[in-house]
C-alpha cells in the first residue's frame, strides 16, 4: 500500500498531520456519540482518514461514576449531559420535562442505561415497505449482531435465558451480558406477568419482542461495568495515523459549495464543517474540510438544529433567523417521537428494593471497595443496572378489541404484531420527587430515603402524534427547541390507563404481593383511591416523564413521503452529506433504541465503504 501524507486543513487550529497508509478520502464525523463513534471507528479500521468534532469530552476525565450501570442516576445535571429541557407540554397539564442526551465521547452511550433490544421484525419491515429498500428485518440482522458478542452467564437463574442462534460469537468488540446482582422482587415481576397476558420469554432478540425476562445490557460481565462506544471502539481506533479526535469542538454550522464550484447552482456539495473551540477563555471559530463527505450524527434532538443552521430545513425559521437557504425541507426536525412513562410506586419489604442503598453513600462506598476485590459479586447492588434498578423488562402487545377499546385501531393495520407499551421494575423510587414535586400530591415522599420502594413504570411505545425540534437563534450554542407531543391522542392516554389497571393485578399475584407492605398490595402511588378513569388520566398527565427515547426528526422516508434522507442515509437536496443517527428512524422502534442505533451505524459504515469501493 503507497503512504501518502494528509493534512488535515484547520484554520485557526493546529492539528497534527496524518500519516495514512492509504489513498482513500478524508471523512468528517460531527459528533462523536453512540452511533458516530461506531462508524467513525469502523471507517477508520477500513483505512478511511477519519476527523471526528465532539462538543464534550472523555467520559472518564470528569471522575463521574460513568462507568458504573448501577449509578446512570448520577449522569444527569453533568458536564457528560447536555441537559435539555423540552417546552410546556399541554398534554402534561403544561409541565417540562428533561431531555438527556450524552455530552461526551460515546454520546448517549456512555450515561444510557445499557439496556440492549432489538425490537419487532415487523418494525423493520415496515421501514423497508415504506420506501427503504434493504431495511427489512432479515437484511439488517447482520448489522445488529455486528458489534457485540454476547458472554453467556454461568447459569440461567433468574430469567438470564438466551438463544445462542441470534449472536455472532466472533462479534465484537462490544459485549452484552447480564447483572449479578437481582433483587427477589425481579424475579417475583417476571413470575407476575402472565397474570396480564405478558409471556415469559426465552429471548427479546429474535424478532418477537413481546414478553418479558433479565434484560439484556451493553455490560461486561466479568468487570459488571458500562460497555458503550467509547469503551468499545476508543481504543481499536486511537493512535491510528489516520484517525483524529478533536473535543470541545462546536460545530457552527456544514459548508456547502454547488457542485461546479460556482455560487447558485442547484446542487449544493457538502465540503467541510465550520466549529469552534475555546483557546484561553476566547471562542474561535474554525473550519475543517472533507474530501468525500460529511457524516452528521448528533442525536435526534441536535441533528435538525445542525442541519437548520447550515441551511436545510423548513423555510419560516430559517428566513426568521435570516440564515440562507440551502436546501428547504419542512420535515426537518418533524416526526419526533419518544416515549412518555408514568410510575406506579409500591412499598415493600427491604430485601424486595434498593431504595435505601441507593440514597446512602456510606453503604454506596462500602460497596465500591467491596466490588474493587470482588466484581462479580450478586451480592453487590452495584452489580445491577439503570440507576441501581432493573433488570426485568416486559413488553406488551394489545390485542384487537383492547386496540378497538383504547381508541387506536388505526395501529391495526400495520402496528399490531409488536409492543405497544412496556413495563418496568425498578427496585427503587422511580422517578424522584425531587425532580417531579407532583408526586407528593399522593403520597408524603418527606423521608423517601429511609423507605423502601418499587416502582412498575409504564412507558408507550406507539405515540400517535409527532413533535417536533427547531432553532430560535443563530448562535450554536442556544439549545434546540423541543416540543413533545405527550397525550395529544386520547388512545395513547387510554393505552397508559389500561396500563395502571393491569399492574394492579400484577401486584396482586402472590408472586410479587409477598414483598409489598400495607393496603392495596402496597400501592402508594397513584394509591387506591384514585380509580376512575379521569382521575387516573389527571395522575398520569401530572406525573409522567420522558424516555429520552427520542427518534425521527431527520426521518429516512422518500422526499415526497416526509422524508429527510433516503436509504443510503443521503440528505435530500445535497450531496457529500449523510446522517446517522436515531433521527434517521422513520418509524419508533418499540424497544429501548439502542440496539436499533448501533444496527443503523454499522450498515451506514458497511454502506460507506461499498460507495467508494465502487469509485
Amino acid at each position: 500500500m503507497s503512504t501518502v501524507l494528509l493534512t488535515l486543513e484547520i484554520r485557526a487550529c493546529e492539528i497534527r498531520a496524518c500519516e495514512i497508509r492509504t489513498a482513500a478520502q478524508l471523512l468528517i464525523i460531527v459528533v462523536c456519540g453512540t452511533a458516530g463513534l461506531t462508524v467513525a471507528a469502523r471507517l477508520a479500521e477500513a483505512d478511511f482518514s477519519v476527523l471526528v468534532l465532539e462538543a464534550g469530552g472523555f467520559p472518564d476525565s470528569y471522575g463521574l461514576p460513568w462507568d458504573s450501570p448501577a449509578l446512570t442516576g448520577e449522569m444527569t445535571d453533568t458536564p457528560v449531559d447536555w441537559n435539555f429541557t423540552s417546552l410546556a407540554i399541554p398534554g402534561l397539564n403544561g409541565r417540562t420535562v428533561a431531555q438527556n442526551q450524552g455530552h461526551c465521547l460515546g454520546g448517549t452511550s456512555s450515561i444510557n442505561g445499557l439496556t440492549y433490544g432489538r425490537g419487532s421484525r415487523s418494525i423493520y419491515d415496515n421501514w423497508e415497505a415504506i420506501g427503504n429498500p434493504g431495511w427489512g428485518w432479515d437484511d439488517v440482522q447482520e448489522y445488529f449482531e455486528r458489534t457485540w458478542k454476547l458472554v453467556p452467564p454461568p447459569t440461567d437463574e433468574h430469567y438470564r435465558t438466551y438463544d445462542p442462534s441470534l449472536y455472532d460469537p466472533n462479534a465484537g468488540p462490544g459485549e452484552l451480558g447480564y447483572t449479578n446482582f437481582n433483587p427477589p422482587s425481579i424475579d417475583a415481576f417476571v413470575e407476575s406477568l402472565p397474570s396480564i397476558g405478558i409471556p415469559v420469554s426465552l429471548d427479546l432478540n429474535s424478532g418477537n419482542n413481546i414478553g418479558g425476562k433479565h434484560e439484556l445490557s451493553t455490560l461486561d460481565p466479568i468487570s459488571q461495568t458500562r460497555v458503550s462506544s467509547y469503551t468499545a471502539f476508543w481504543d481499536t481506533v486511537a493512535g491510528r495515523p489516520n484517525f483524529e479526535a478533536i473535543t470541545f469542538a462546536v460545530v457552527e454550522k456544514i459548508l456547502f459549495r454547488s457542485a461546479d464550484g460556482k455560487e447558485g447552482s442547484s446542487q449544493p456539495v457538502a465540503y467541510g464543517v465550520e466549529f469552534s473551540t475555546m483557546v484561553n477563555g476566547e471562542k474561535r471559530k474554525q473550519t475543517a474540510y472533507a474530501d468525500k463527505e460529511v457524516i452528521l450524527s448528533a442525536g435526534t434532538i441536535q441533528t435538525p438544529k445542525v442541519l437548520m443552521l447550515s441551511g436545510i430545513g423548513p423555510r419560516q425559521p430559517l428566513e426568521d433567523l435570516e440564515i440562507p437557504i440551502v436546501y428547504e425541507n419542512e420535515w426537518v426536525g418533524k416526526n419526533l417521537r419518544d416515549s412518555p412513562s408514568f410510575s406506579m410506586i409500591v412499598k415493600t419489604t427491604d430485601e424486595a428494593s434498593t431504595n435505601k442503598f441507593q440514597h446512602n453513600m456510606d453503604a454506596i462506598q462500602a460497596a465500591t471497595a467491596e466490588k474493587a476485590s470482588d466484581p462479580t459479586s450478586s451480592t453487590n447492588p452495584l452489580n445491577a443496572i439503570d440507576g441501581n434498578s432493573g433488570p426485568a423488562y416486559s413488553f406488551a402487545k394489545l390485542s384487537t378489541s383492547d386496540l378497538e377499546d383504547t381508541g387506536a385501531s388505526y395501529l391495526i393495520a400495520n402496528q399490531s404484531d409488536q409492543a405497544h407499551y412496556e413495563v418496568i421494575l425498578w427496585t427503587s423510587l422511580y422517578p424522584l420527587p425531587d425532580n417531579v414535586p407532583t408526586l407528593n400530591n399522593y403520597y408524603d415522599f418527606s423521608n423517601y430515603t429511609q423507605e423502601s420502594y418499587v416502582s412498575l413504570a409504564s412507558y408507550l411505545l406507539v405515540p400517535g402524534s409527532g413533535g417536533n425540534v427547531t432553532i430560535s437563534s443563530k448562535d450554536s450554542s442556544s439549545p434546540p427547541l423541543i416540543n413533545l407531543s405527550f397525550y395529544e391522542r386520547d388512545a395513547d392516554m387510554n393505552i397508559q390507563i389500561l396500563s395502571l389497571k393491569r399492574l394492579r393485578t400484577l401486584i396482586s399475584q402472590s408472586a410479587f404481593a409477598q414483598y409489598t407492605l400495607g393496603p392495596a398490595y402496597g400501592e402508594i402511588v397513584p394509591g387506591p383511591d384514585v380509580q376512575t378513569d379521569e382521575d387516573i388520566a389527571n395522575f398520569i398527565r401530572e406525573t409522567s416523564i420522558s424516555a429520552a427515547h427520542q427518534a425521527g426528526t431527520a426521518a429516512m422516508r422518500p422526499l415526497d413521503d416526509e422524508g429527510v434522507v433516503s436509504p443510503s442515509l443521503e440528505v435530500y437536496g445535497v450531496e457529500g452529506l449523510r446522517v446517522v443517527d436515531a433521527s434517521v428512524m422513520p418509524l419508533f422502534v418499540d424497544q429501548h433504541p439502542t440496539a436499533a442505533i448501533y444496527m443503523i451505524a454499522e450498515k451506514a459504515a458497511q454502506m460507506i465503504k461499498d460507495k467508494y469501493a465502487a469509485e
